[in-house]
């Protein structure tokens, strides 16, 4: 049954053509491409099995990649939830909100335990504020300690002292 082409093309160039679409199809480089442009404009075509196999393999291979990207994830998110957990005991809610807003994009890190650490770095009151540092509560000014026999043997005084000490302690 003539067609639409048999009218517009010599029988030589519909010849010409036919055999160029043999040798692409033919060739594994362009197999494919002209079987799928084949099959989009032929209602029914049925794939040759080399490609079918082909084709489902790749499709093995996608879902494959697929469902480890989503174990992955998925371990990752419940990474994310502990590390989470972990920071709630030391934040309150708004505290971890500014540490997920805040502190994790700035510093572009995914990890709730460093972002809390430089959360801390970066909020943490100034030393000295409420007579808390060491010099306002013990004094500023500082007295060598005297302790029998220093000069002489600071070893020995250092030790004979530290076990007195510790003697003391486990007396109480």
């Amino acid at each position: 049954m003539p067609d639409a082409y048999d009218a517009r093309y010599s029988q030589a160039t519909l010849a010409l053509l036919g055999k160029q679409l043999l040798r692409m199809a033919g060739n594994p480089k362009t197999r494919r491409s002209i079987l799928n442009a084949h099959r989009e404009n032929t209602p029914g075509f049925v794939m040759p099995p080399d490609v079918q196999i082909q084709e489902m393999r790749e499709q093995n291979a996608r879902e494959k990649a697929a469902d480890k990207l989503a174990r992955e994830t998925e371990k990752s998110n419940e990474r994310l939830e502990r590390e989470k957990a972990k920071l709630a005991k030391r934040y309150s809610p708004e505290q971890i909100e500014i540490i997920e807003k805040e502190i994790m994009p700035k510093y572009g890190i995914s990890d709730y335990e460093a972002a809390g650490k430089l959360y801390a770095a970066d909020f943490k009151p100034a030393a000295g504020s409420g007579g808390t540092d060491r010099g306002t509560l013990f004094g500023a000014t500082w007295t060598f300690p005297d302790l029998p026999g220093l000069l002489d043997d600071p070893a020995k005084a250092a030790r004979e002292t530290a076990f007195s000490v510790i003697d003391e302690f486990n007396r109480r």
